[in-house]
């Protein structure tokens, strides 16, 4: 005898979001056209790859210098409060464990700032997440990360600013003080 659990259509949360997606293009009265009739799966591929990161794999290596300053590294988010899209640049630097003397491969710099910025997030968040992810992997003497970004919150609604950077920084060991966080901080992003 069939159960009624063997009648229950079971969908996905891919699935789910692609339903929702046409939905509100049904309700904004958008014209299904060739261009955008795979709008709806493309979004709900995108968003539940976005909001659900695979960790990665760091690897780590014996240096001899003093302090390590990775620049330029790519921030791509979307804001919790609007689901509109944050982007970026970080600059992240680390003062290796004097026992140790380790730091990340450099590339492994921009894989933790991506899967720290993936997801619904506040840039303050993913600032404070990617120097715990750091200082986990590496406990270093001193660690600073600083964002500096662009919200589409604030270009395309509300007051429309079409040039403000919001800057954000995140420090621990050494560096843990205002002055030097401040200072590097302010001059992160020059040169």
């Amino acid at each position: 005898m069939e159960s009624n659990l063997d009648k229950v259509m079971w969908i996905t949360q891919q699935e789910l979001i692609e339903k929702s997606v046409s939905d509100i293009l049904y309700n904004l009265g958008v014209e299904v056209t060739d261009s955008n009739r795979e709008t709806p799966l493309r979004y709900a591929k995108f968003i539940t790859k976005f909001c659900n990161p695979e960790k990665p794999k760091l690897t780590t290596f014996e240096v001899a210098s003093d302090e390590v300053i990775v620049k330029g590294i790519r921030v791509n988010s979307l804001c919790e409060h609007h689901l509109l899209p944050f982007f970026g640049e970080a600059v992240v630097l680390v003062m290796p464990n004097k026992k140790t003397n380790r730091v990340l491969g450099l590339s492994k710099f921009q894989r933790i700032v991506t899967y720290c910025s993936n997801g619904l997030k506040t840039q303050e968040q993913i600032t404070q997440d990617i120097r715990k992810m750091i200082i986990e992997v590496l406990q270093p003497q001193g660690c600073i990360v600083v964002l500096k970004c662009e919200h589409t919150c604030m270009t395309l609604r509300g007051v429309e600013s079409t040039n403000s950077k919001t800057l954000s920084c995140a420090a621990s060991g050494i560096y843990d003080n205002r002055e030097s966080k401040m200072d590097f901080c302010l001059n992160a992003f020059n040169s």
